[in-house]
């Protein structure tokens, strides 16, 4: 991460974005072979034992930083988020400092910084980086494949009633108001079925002989009907 954000040349940029990538699919498989139990090398131990350490150093991480005076205000899995208002960068970077000196082979560095940040649930999230006026959006309906676009929609202008500028309270609620009005009337007017359609990838062939049967989805079912 730390060379990936120093260089500036598109295309290492993107060969480290693969390996980035590759470390973490790999590390993910790892765990997630340890902990099934037909895997040759299965380990119910080990597995429990990835998922405490990393328990243990994020709890650890949020003491810390309540400790400097930070407000944690999300942690999940291998980062977490924490108010820095009026404190700067090089205060973060301390905090970080800190946290990595009881560790080896763990490193906790300062990663992004937003000027507004909506959570909603774990793994539910809608940030506005600084200097930037487009939302970053985790997990939320808008960037669900089963979810219809008019939700989608509706969705993303309420994100960006709340996220995107500095209306006050009132305002940005009134504005919420006004999307749930005008979405209402486009669901009762809207001649269009598409914008109801909810879109489901497929990651495996349909059969028909399978349609109804037990353990069958109705995505596939429906697929299967069509091809029928």
């Amino acid at each position: 991460k730390e060379e990936l954000a120093r260089t500036q040349d598109e295309q290492v940029r993107t060969l480290l974005g693969i390996e980035q990538s590759a470390l973490k699919l790999t590390a993910n498989s790892i765990y997630g072979c340890l902990g099934r139990p037909s895997f040759r090398f299965a380990s119910a131990a080990i597995a429990n034992l990835i998922t405490r350490e990393g328990r243990s150093a994020l709890t650890a991480a949020s003491h810390a930083a309540r400790k400097a005076r930070f407000r944690v205000l999300y942690g999940d899995t291998d980062s977490m988020m924490i108010d820095a208002t009026g404190r700067g960068e090089a205060a973060v970077d301390r905090l970080a400092a800190d946290i990595n000196a009881d560790y080896r082979y763990m490193h906790m560095v300062r990663d992004r910084a937003y000027s507004r940040v909506l959570i909603l649930a774990k793994k539910k999230y809608a940030a506005l980086k600084r200097g930037e006026s487009k939302p970053e959006v985790k997990g939320m309906d808008m960037v669900r494949r089963d979810w219809c676009s008019l939700s989608k929609d509706a969705a993303r202008e309420v994100v960006d009633a709340i996220i995107v500028g500095d209306a006050p309270l009132d305002e940005i609620a009134t504005e919420i108001y006004s999307i749930a009005k005008r979405t209402f009337e486009r669901a009762k007017r809207s001649s269009d079925p598409d914008i109801f359609a909810i879109t489901k990838k497929l990651s495996k062939d349909p059969s028909p002989a399978k349609v109804g049967g037990s353990g069958s989805d109705a995505q596939y079912d429906a697929a299967a009907r069509l091809l029928a």
